[in-house]
């Protein structure tokens, strides 16, 4: 169902990608038990609802040749892995804080042959601090980390000038939104649009960095 969605709102899935997503889900149940990767509440649906979630970013956006993408509190890999099964040729660099859920990364990283993926086992505010990660990304993606005031705060700063960041937001996305005034014009962000995707609840939010920012 989910795959048929996607085709109809313009998101091409090869068999290849399709089987993946499979082992990905069958993966993340496998593993769930040990590091709490997903609620047990959740667990039968990662398919309805955090693959489902995920590749909505392709609604949105589509990898570019050469750029590089970081989704920050990845987790278990939502919406990162992915969106990076789904485009295998997307260089991406998945950011989270836990060390248990990296191991899982690095796991089903290398159980899916995926390359170009860089995990990193730390928090944004950190990997800022790192050579060569501030302004650096095309585009920047985060579910379910904070709230839109403080996610803009604390790492904003590794979009490149044009680049842009998409976060998950429920029905309370204009009230963030208006909160997070202040915060989007420090760190030189505007407003672009939301996107409802028809297969889950919620909005993905579309925030775009100014071209003369630095």
């Amino acid at each position: 169902m989910l795959l048929r969605q996607l085709e109809e709102a313009g998101v091409a899935v090869d068999s290849t990608a399709a089987e993946n997503l499979g082992r990905f889900a069958r993966a993340v149940l496998e593993w769930n038990d040990r590091l709490n990767l997903v609620s047990r509440r959740d667990a039968a649906n990662v398919f309805r609802k955090h693959i489902a979630a995920s590749a909505g970013v392709l609604t949105v956006a589509e990898p570019q040749i050469g750029e590089r993408w970081v989704d920050v509190g990845t987790g278990a890999g939502f919406p990162g892995v992915v969106i990076k099964i789904l485009r295998p040729q997307l260089v991406i660099t998945l950011v989270e804080s836990s060390h248990k859920r990296c191991v899982f990364l690095e796991a089903i990283v290398r159980e899916l042959g995926l390359t170009s993926v860089d995990v990193r086992a730390m928090r944004a505010e950190t990997l800022l601090g790192r050579d060569g990660a501030e302004h650096n990304f095309d585009l920047l993606t985060s579910r379910a980390v904070s709230s839109l005031e403080e996610s803009v705060r604390e790492f904003a700063g590794l979009l490149r000038p044009g680049g842009r960041f998409l976060t998950f937001k429920g029905p309370s996305w204009e009230a963030e939104l208006a909160a997070a005034q202040t915060a989007l014009t420090a760190a030189g962000l505007r407003f672009v649009e939301t996107r409802e995707m028809p297969w889950v609840t919620g909005r993905i939010v579309v925030l775009e960095k100014n071209a003369s920012t630095t």
